[in-house]
């Protein structure tokens, strides 16, 4: 990735699950930095973190100007029962962010940019393949549509200024920097929070056999930096992760760190199966190389000696 050595590189959203690792990954190429993000943290100290709300077109013309490349990551994830209960909280404010930023590049003239959009912008009724990226309802009904919004602002875009921006729909990531919040956090930050904090047993929602694609955060970045120089197209591509069943996942986390888990059938679990087909991806030199055993384990680790750090990043849902 050396195309990145002594380029300016902006990334939104660059202290949260991804941007996080997005950042330090650039910082290794030698790049001059930049990250716009709303928290009170300062990850990586060769990195200019400015402060701000996107939500403000004035701040996105503003600021988003004068470098090589954007990587737009910011946004709001949940678990699933938070996305059903709260859908104007999980369109509203992404749908803002993403009209605001996409266009302060074009304004500006920025030629490399890239936006991550989401497995939940596909329809649960077709293979997760690029070929069936528009068919159907999105399964994530509300934020789907915002991702598919600024799918379609960038292939707009495309039509009428030539600009041939990369959009990277991702899966189920987890890592660290996660939303470790066993109230609204995704599947895997929630149940080690709930580990952490002692419950005995820690439930689970369904019988365990529901399969999902569960990514690392640090393999995704490297799949980000990787697709922003080699996929060159405004047709999204996906970069999934690691099929297993949700069993699987607490199984693995039960030999990292011992607690007793009950699984309980009578609460929704969501679809059997959501896995993205990375076969685009994989053509083009990517893959998933992290274990997922040695995932949860790093993240684990992590959790346990920096719990405190959920409680300085801005949660939409809490106390809510």
């Amino acid at each position: 990735m050396q195309e990145y050595k002594n380029k300016k590189v902006l990334v939104t959203g660059g202290t949260g699950l991804i941007g996080r690792q997005v950042v330090d990954l650039l910082v290794g190429e030698c790049a001059e930095v930049w990250s716009i993000t709303i928290d009170d943290l300062m990850l990586n100290r060769k990195v200019h973190y400015m402060k701000g709300d996107l939500t403000s077109k004035w701040f996105c013309d503003t600021f988003i100007r004068n470098v090589d490349c954007v990587f737009h990551l910011a946004g709001i994830k949940a678990s699933p029962k938070i996305t059903l209960e709260r859908p104007a909280t999980m369109s509203i404010t992404p749908l803002m962010i993403n009209t605001n930023v996409l266009d302060a590049c074009r304004v500006n003239g920025i030629k490399n940019v890239l936006f991550t959009s989401s497995i939940g912008a596909y329809s649960s009724h077709v293979l997760l393949e690029e070929e069936n990226t528009y068919l159907g309802e999105p399964m994530d009904f509300f934020p789907g549509q915002v991702k598919r919004m600024a799918e379609y602002q960038i292939q707009s875009y495309k039509k009428e200024f030539g600009l041939n921006w990369c959009i990277v729909r991702l899966t189920n990531n987890f890592g660290i920097g996660d939303n470790f919040n066993p109230d609204n956090g995704m599947f895997v930050s929630s149940l080690m929070a709930k580990v952490l904090r002692g419950d005995n047993p820690v439930e689970i929602w369904g019988d365990g056999s529901n399969v999902r694609d569960f990514a690392y955060s640090k393999d995704t970045a490297r799949g980000i930096l990787h697709m922003m120089l080699n996929h060159k197209d405004t047709q999204p591509i996906n970069l999934g992760g690691i099929k297993a069943t949700v069993r699987k996942v607490v199984e693995i986390l039960q030999c990292i760190t011992p607690f007793v888990a009950h699984y309980n059938p009578n609460l929704p679990s969501g679809i059997k199966e959501r896995v993205l087909d990375s076969a685009k991806a994989n053509s083009l030199g990517y893959t998933h190389t992290t274990t997922l055993y040695d995932a949860l384990k790093e993240t684990w680790d992590w959790y346990k000696l920096n719990s405190e750090e959920s409680g300085k990043r801005l949660n939409y849902f809490a106390d809510k």
